[in-house]
């Protein structure tokens, strides 16, 4: 059984452990402490007093508050004199983080879809989403936010998909009449 310089065994119960891996045996440190305490009574009272007054913890807290609004302040015009590149900054590290795509691939991506919407075909604005099997993970292109989540509604269902198709294909004929619907026939509107 090992033991420390004092003598005292060293089990697991009787072992501090530091975060560095050195290992201390805590009936030693408990002495230490106290013998400290000891010795400095009257320096470790005046210590807690100061620490502990009211004026003092309202000039802590009131420093505190100050350096507080300064940080935030200077971070906010920092984000708003920067905000297009650090928008884009953050996009990138997304996808990189979500999808393993580089800033560059994304952009050959985009380029190789001719700026636009692999569903719609429209060319957007903004940033298209990146389209994902969520089984395979592979990357299946690029869309706009409404057909990007136009498929997550449907689960990447290719039977609800079909099904959806087939209902607008068929929705030509009306199950119910509405007032405004004969209203639009009888003015030729339809």
């Amino acid at each position: 059984m090992k033991r420390c310089k004092r003598g005292h065994e060293l089990t697991s119960d009787t072992t501090y452990k530091y975060p560095d891996g050195r290992r201390e045996c805590q009936i030693c440190r408990k002495s230490y402490g106290a013998a400290y305490r000891k010795d400095n009574q009257e320096r470790l009272r005046e210590q807690a007093k100061s620490y502990g007054s009211k004026a003092n913890a309202k000039a802590r807290k009131a420093r505190k508050a100050d350096r507080g609004d300064e940080i935030r302040r200077s971070d906010r015009e920092r984000y708003h004199k920067n905000k297009k590149v650090i928008l884009r900054r953050q996009y990138g590290y997304h996808i990189k983080r979500t999808y393993g795509l580089i800033k560059e691939q994304y952009e050959t991506l985009l380029e190789s879809q001719n700026n636009k919407c692999k569903v719609c075909g429209e060319q957007k604005s903004y940033k298209l989403n990146v389209d994902h099997c969520h089984k395979t993970r592979r990357i299946r292109g690029l869309l706009c936010s409404k057909c990007n989540r136009g498929l997550g509604y449907f689960n990447d269902s290719l039977s609800k998909l079909r099904a959806a198709v087939e209902y607008l294909e068929s929705a030509g004929t009306e199950l119910f009449v509405t007032p405004e619907s004969r209203a639009g026939r009888e003015h030729g509107n339809d």
